[in-house]
């Protein structure tokens, strides 16, 4: 099995960023899963087969006024919920993160510039490679791409 870094923005389409061998050739990929949290659940068991995960990185979903207007989805919380279980079971670090503090780092121009950006429907794919570049930026081989993206701005 290869080391991993995942990262997930869970939902009724759940977005997955993987990141094998981290803190070597750093070989990235994404993808988005239909299914709410069950397709998240079987997409994720299906991730862990290849890879063993060294963090599990999710996007954190927090209920607001404006949330309870727009939708009632119960998806992201309960695939939260079964992450951080499965996660706590096997000994794999958790992690929330903000989906803020993704987008404020995230930008399309880094995630571009990495070879990260994918053209989807949803952008979910893009919003998981987003958690995954700010988990892993002090990692060697992402820090080098990114000074080098930032000597190029």
């Amino acid at each position: 099995m290869i080391d991993a870094v995942i990262a997930i923005d869970p939902g009724l389409v759940t977005g997955f960023a993987v990141l094998a061998d981290p803190h070597g050739e750093a070989i990235f990929s994404s993808f988005e899963q239909e299914g709410g949290r069950f397709g998240a659940a079987a997409a994720y068991g299906n991730v862990v087969s290849i890879f063993r995960p060294e963090l599990l990185v999710v996007e954190d979903f927090i209920i607001s006024n404006a949330t309870a207007r727009k939708t009632a989805q119960p998806d992201p919380y309960r695939a939260i919920g079964w992450l951080e279980t499965n996660a706590h079971l096997t000994g794999v670090p958790f992690k929330l993160q903000t989906p803020s503090l993704a987008k404020g780092f995230g930008t399309n121009e880094k995630l571009k510039a990495l070879g990260w950006y994918k053209v989807s429907k949803g952008g979910h794919a893009n919003d998981a490679a987003r958690h995954l570049l700010v988990a892993t930026r002090e990692f060697e081989p992402i820090a080098a791409k990114l000074l080098e993206f930032a000597r190029n701005v």
